[in-house]
This record gives structure tokens, C-alpha cells and sequence, in this order.
């Protein structure tokens, strides 16, 4: 035992240090982006701006009266609603109805196409309905709270005729400290180091130029597909451009959330990755050695203490504290830049409480380990539950929406917690 716990000590020891570089990164990058804050005067190129809308989420109210401030001298707000009675057409209306400086233009989706999401379908909408002369178009989710320049900040980079996309990312902040929502919080605080090492778009806070989204291949692509940053990703770099992370548009959610919806949610997100994004076979395989590792490792350190090896369980010990101690550190320093970048826009943060640092002791190994679960899992899903709807995989482009009915609120037990 000893020899496999000296092993297991080694092994994730050189797992947890090989990624320190690449949050390093992220760090310096982020106070390179707060240090560099002043946008540049630029002529700004018309945008419009798509927000697609199934179920009223916690935020929307507020969503939607950012997107109608935005320090923007030229852009116009396209809404697709899911349907007429869905609870998100009040919450539009009331917010819109008096807007009269900004052009708006609010439409239910009149074609749900079977073969792919409906959140496909409607940016399908809304992209053919675009203006001639419209030459950025920027997505958004309806959980993303933009600041004043968020819109100018995406398109700035595009100045430059290299870059195809600009693309932020999402940093949870709850308002609570429930286990659903800390464990989505660090699997957050991990994967987004690596989309930005990567440069993979997120569709919650992306800007894109208009000849793109209007490529018929890209529009037949997003007609057989669940998700649209993931092609989107494939047509920018099949026509040879970058897709440029901007850390400034690093969006806070405070939505909460419940440990089994978290899981669900997970496991929809992984299966996304397995249909369309080439790393998919080196993500299961190099994640599924840390599963292993882990379990062997939470395994054995209690059998050692039991039968007293005291030498394999001072070793298995090592590496669950070397493990824990690093985790926590590159943690506070991601979460300390994020903090210090919201000052910078003005919008509240939360430092960590006592309380939130003990729990994170807890939450990390339990996050290792169900978030590695439900990336295994994602191998095995043929059918996926999205907003009420049932969607049947055969192949990336093989997408069958099952039966469509319109979004029914599911009277979650709190009025800030996400829908799914």
C-alpha cells in the first residue's frame, strides 16, 4: 500500500502543478485588462444586439434595462420570445414599452425547427431580420447583467480585421452559500482558465461580425445543431480569423442553485462538448485519470487509517492537503482580481467570509469529483432536458426535438434561482 500511496501522491501532485502556469496567466492577464480600462476612441460599426428568451429568468428585468443604456452610439436591441404566453412577454413589455431612444424589436419564434434547439431557431430568426448595413451582431443570455460599455468593450477588438469574435465569460457570485451553487462556482473557477486559454466562446457575452452569421453554411450548421457558440467557433477559424477573450467583459451571475439542477445542467453542458468540440477525446481521457486518482486516493486514506499504515496514510494525507492548499490559493487570487475588476465597474462583489473558506475544504474534493462524474456520464446521454423541452442525439448534426410545449415556471423554492 504504501508504494500505491507514494504513487498517488506523485501523480496528483504533478496534476495540480502543471496548471498553476495557466492560472498564473489568467491572473496577469486580468490586471492587464484592469490596468488597461480606457477604451479608445474609434468609430463605432452598427450592432444589434440578440437576446433569445425562453422562461423569465431572476435577472431579466435587469437585463434588459442594461442592454437599453449601453454607451453605444449606434446598435439596436432584436428580443425573440419563445412564444406569446411565456411568462418572459410581461417582464418585456413593461421594461420595453416606454423605451423610445433605442430602436427594440421584440418577435415571438414563428419557426421551431425540429432539428435543432430552440435557441437555435430563434437566433436563425433574428439573424434574417438583421439590417442591411448591421455589421457586428453581439448574443447574450438573459442572466447576463452588461455594464454601460459591455457592448462597446466586445466590439473594440474587432477593429482589427484578423479577429472574427470576441467572446467574455460568466464568474458566479451567488447571494448564497448552498452546496449547488459552491460547487458550480469552482467548476466555474476551473474551466474558465482553460476557455480562455483556448479561446472558446462563450454565448453568453459574445460579439461576432455580420458576414459571418449570415454564411449559409454556418445557418445550415446552426439548423442541425443544440448550440451556437460551438459551430460559431468552427466557421471563425474555418475562414482563418481569431476569436479574441475580453477579461473586461467578465460577467457576474448571482443566480442560486440547487445541487441536483447543477448536476443536470453539468452533464448538458458536457454533452455539448462531446458533440462539438474537438478536444472532446483528450478532455475525457486526461479528466477521467483525475477521476481515478481521486477515487483510489478518497478510497485508500481511510482504509490506511483503519488497518494503521500510518507511513500510505501520511503520504495519501500529503496530497489531499497539497491538493486542497494549492486549489484554495489560485482560487483566492482568480477571485480577488474578479472582485478588484468589478470595483472597477462599480458593482458589488463578495471577498470570501470565513465561513466560505471552510466550506470550499469540502466543496473542492466533492467538486473534483462530481464534475469529473458528469463529464463520464456525457459518453453515455442520448436525450437532454433543456428548459422543458426533450432533445434526442444521434450526431452533432442529427438533433431531434421530441415535442415541443410551451415553458411552464416550475415555482422553484427561491425567486433568485436559475432556471434549467
Amino acid at each position: 500500500m504504501i508504494a500505491i500511496s507514494i504513487a498517488l501522491f506523485w501523480c496528483l501532485t504533478t496534476l495540480v502543478i502543471i496548471q498553476i502556469p495557466y492560472v498564473i496567466a489568467f491572473i496577469q492577464q486580468l490586471r492587464q485588462t484592469r490596468a488597461d480600462s480606457a477604451l479608445p476612441r474609434l468609430a463605432l460599426p452598427k450592432a444589434t444586439i440578440i437576446l433569445c428568451l425562453r422562461g423569465a429568468d431572476p435577472f431579466l428585468p435587469d437585463c434588459l434595462k442594461r442592454l437599453l443604456s449601453q454607451d453605444y452610439p449606434n446598435y439596436q436591441l432584436h428580443i425573440v420570445v419563445d412564444n406569446p404566453d411565456d411568462p418572459a412577454w410581461s417582464v418585456v413589455n413593461q421594461i420595453v414599452t416606454n423605451q423610445t431612444d433605442l430602436p427594440v424589436k421584440v418577435s415571438s419564434l414563428r419557426v421551431r425547427h425540429a432539428t435543432c434547439s430552440l435557441k437555435c431557431s430563434a437566433l436563425l430568426q433574428a439573424v434574417a431580420e438583421l439590417d442591411s448595413d448591421c455589421e457586428i451582431v453581439a448574443l447574450l443570455d438573459a442572466d447576463t447583467i452588461t455594464h454601460p460599455t459591455w457592448l462597446q468593450e466586445l466590439v473594440t477588438p474587432l477593429q482589427d480585421p484578423q479577429i472574427g469574435a470576441t467572446t467574455g465569460n460568466r464568474w458566479y457570485m451567488p447571494s448564497s452559500n448552498g452546496w449547488g451553487s459552491l460547487i458550480r462556482y469552482l467548476w466555474n473557477a476551473s474551466v474558465i482558465v482553460y476557455m480562455y486559454k483556448y479561446t472558446i466562446p462563450w454565448g453568453g457575452s459574445l460579439a461576432v461580425r455580420a458576414e459571418i452569421v449570415r454564411q449559409p453554411e454556418l445557418l445550415q450548421q446552426w439548423q442541425q445543431s443544440l448550440v451556437e457558440d460551438a459551430t460559431l467557433y468552427q466557421a471563425i477559424k474555418a475562414r482563418g480569423l481569431q476569436i479574441q477573450p475580453v477579461l473586461s467583459v467578465l460577467m457576474v451571475n448571482r443566480e442560486d442553485c440547487q445541487l441536483s439542477s447543477f448536476l443536470r445542467w453539468l452533464q448538458r453542458q458536457f454533452v455539448f462538448v462531446r458533440l462539438y468540440h474537438p478536444a472532446w477525446t483528450e478532455s475525457v481521457c486526461f479528466n477521467g485519470i483525475i477521476l481515478a486518482l481521486l477515487l483510489c486516493l478518497y478510497a485508500l486514506l481511510p482504509v490506511a487509517i483503519f488497518i494503521q499504515q500510518w507511513q500510505a496514510a501520511a503520504w495519501l494525507s500529503g496530497a489531499v492537503l497539497l491538493n486542497l492548499s494549492i486549489s484554495v490559493l489560485l482560487l483566492i487570487g482568480i477571485h480577488r482580481e474578479v472582485c478588484l475588476g468589478l470595483d472597477n465597474r462599480g458593482e458589488a462583489n463578495s471577498p470570501f467570509s470565513a465561513i466560505a473558506l471552510v466550506k470550499l475544504l469540502i466543496g473542492i474534493p466533492l467538486s473534483q469529483l462530481l464534475c469529473n462524474l458528469m463529464l463520464i456520464s456525457a459518453l453515455l446521454v442520448r436525450r437532454i432536458e433543456w428548459r422543458g423541452i426533450t432533445y434526442h442525439i444521434q450526431g452533432p448534426q442529427q438533433i431531434q426535438l421530441e415535442q415541443y410545449n410551451p415553458y411552464q415556471p416550475l415555482n422553484p423554492a427561491s425567486s433568485m434561482v436559475s432556471l434549467w
